[in-house]
């Protein structure tokens, strides 16, 4: 699933949006540099929104696709270029903006670069309990090659460097501590759905995604389903050498564990 996308679409002529601007005066009162600032446009609930900026040939696009239509992101789309035009063209329509005809065939082949995104996938370990279990026990694993060490904070443990972050969390607890669902119709359906489940996520930074040639819409496309992007990026955590909740008794070398707990939540590896 992807969770958030920031992403520049070619325009062959300006937009007009109302957004502001952000400039440094000099002390005679003339203006050294000057910027265009970040127009929010909130969905129907106004739990989220995305962020618009216009130059003279590129439309800035910055938000999560999913929640904006959906009010919440338990789950959703794959479909990163479909996301990010829908998005787009929805976010305009609000402010009642439309580019031209030929930039809307242009976006929808793809044509357009991908800066950052963050993908998903969900993992049901059946109780709260279980999760918070989890996370406690994935505390101080290294991620191979990356350096790092998970930090835990709260519910959630992250690894982080210049290219990307990683983390695992208690779904449930996050959107409690967000509020996100608080406007939903049918918050206590969603937040009972949510209940047991982990996320595992992973923020692709532009560096990244050059260095996988995800960097434009269209290789996206040929990507198919984003579970097994995030899943890869997973496998690279080396699971600690103390007892796996999950996988207790099972006499299972250390760099296996991960894909162990993957498989049982039956993932197809």
């Amino acid at each position: 699933m992807i969770d958030w996308v920031k992403a520049d679409l070619p325009l062959s002529e300006p937009l007009t949006l109302p957004h502001g601007s952000v400039l440094r005066l000099s002390p005679d009162g003339e203006i050294e540099w000057q910027t265009l600032t970040w127009y929010d446009v909130p969905n129907g609930s106004g739990d989220t929104s995305i962020r618009l900026r216009a130059w003279t040939d590129t439309l800035e696009i910055s938000g999560n696709p999913n929640k904006w239509f959906q009010g919440h992101n338990l789950w959703g789309s794959s479909d990163l270029v479909g996301l990010t035009v829908d998005l787009a063209l929805a976010s305009l329509s609000t402010l009642g903006a439309q580019p031209p005809e030929p930039d809307k065939a242009r976006w929808r082949a793809g044509g357009f670069t991908v800066k950052l995104v963050h993908v998903n996938v969900m993992f049901d370990l059946g109780t709260d309990e279980a999760v918070l279990e989890y996370l406690h026990w994935l505390e101080g694993a290294k991620a191979s090659n990356r350096r790092v060490n998970g930090l835990r904070k709260g519910s959630t443990v992250s690894w982080t460097n210049r290219s990307l972050r990683m983390k695992a969390y208690h779904k449930l607890q996050e959107v409690l501590d967000t509020k996100g669902l608080a406007n939903h119709p049918q918050c206590s359906q969603l937040l009972a759905w949510a209940s047991g489940k982990l996320r595992w996520e992973v923020e692709l930074r532009s560096r990244e995604l050059k260095r996988l040639k995800l960097d434009t819409g269209a290789m996206w496309q040929s990507l198919g389903d984003t579970q097994k992007l995030a899943l890869a990026y997973a496998k690279l955590v080396e699971m600690p050498t103390r007892p796996n909740p999950k996988i207790t008794g099972l006499d299972v070398p250390n760099h296996l564990r991960g894909t162990l707990f993957m498989w049982s939540q039956g993932v197809d590896l």
